[in-house]
């Protein structure tokens, strides 16, 4: 995890998160995403996530944006009720002033 503030008050946020999920009766998995420190204001402007490695994810939809942290849903499992790798990267760019 890591940050860089800017003097006109840009912010971006990054991390990673490790580990496996394991999928609902639709064949997604939820993930919580807790920022370093909270946005000032608002949410982030943008949220951004990378897939670290192949998996059987087949994709990623990231809602419930607050200064905070984001939810990431991981799409498009094969199976339902099953544990996948899914590892991601993520990057938020919003404001800290």
């Amino acid at each position: 995890v890591g940050y860089s503030k800017f003097p006109d008050g840009t912010y971006i946020q990054w991390g990673f998160f490790a580990g496996d999920a394991t999928t609902n009766s639709n064949k997604n998995a939820t993930r919580q995403i807790t920022f370093h420190s909270a946005f000032a204001g608002t949410a982030p402007v943008s949220v951004l996530i990378t897939p670290a490695s192949a998996n059987y994810l087949n994709g990623f939809c990231v809602d419930n944006i607050a200064v905070t942290g984001f939810r990431v849903i991981l799409m498009g499992a094969l199976a339902a009720n099953t544990t996948y790798a899914s590892g991601f990267r993520w990057t938020a760019i919003g404001r800290w002033k």
